[in-house]
């Protein structure tokens, strides 16, 4: 399954980079973030990999990831992995006039669970649901700062 997300947020470039960059806040807009694990590199650099602790409707779940690449506000991309699926994410920002930028996101989801091949077809909004709710979240943060 393949989607994309765009939102329109008022801020500068230089602050939305600097959220996306800041481990240390992710909890202000990643609403079910519990907490972060670095593994290897530093945070969000190239080639860097760590796990991210969530809890989804209830549930504990661990997301392993992997930056393929970061050269925000241009493009990003990681590769996750968690229990019974894998997702490739690709991000970019682009300025806009009036002191606003548009924030792209790119998610192709790969079930490989019984459970999220059945999600992935008869629900596929649960998915997409959670990733709007993400960006909401960073745009409130950015806009309401």
């Amino acid at each position: 399954m393949l989607y994309q997300k765009e939102i329109i947020i008022n801020c500068e470039m230089d602050q939305a980079v600097g959220l996306l960059n800041d481990e240390h806040r992710l909890k202000q807009w990643q609403d079910d973030f519990v907490s972060l694990q670095c593994l290897t590199g530093k945070f969000n650099q190239t080639g860097a990999m760590y796990i991210f602790n969530y809890q989804f409707y209830g549930r504990n779940m661990e997301v392993r990831s992997t930056v393929i690449e970061n050269n925000l506000p241009t493009d990003y991309s990681a590769k996750l992995i968690l229990q019974g699926m894998e997702m490739e994410s690709v991000m970019a920002i682009c300025e806009l006039p009036n002191n606003k930028i548009k924030w792209t996101v790119q998610i192709k989801f790969i079930p490989k669970s019984f459970i999220f091949k059945i999600l992935s077809v008869i629900k596929p909004s649960t998915f997409m649901t959670i990733t709007n709710n993400s960006l909401e979240s960073f745009k409130s943060l950015l806009e309401d700062n």
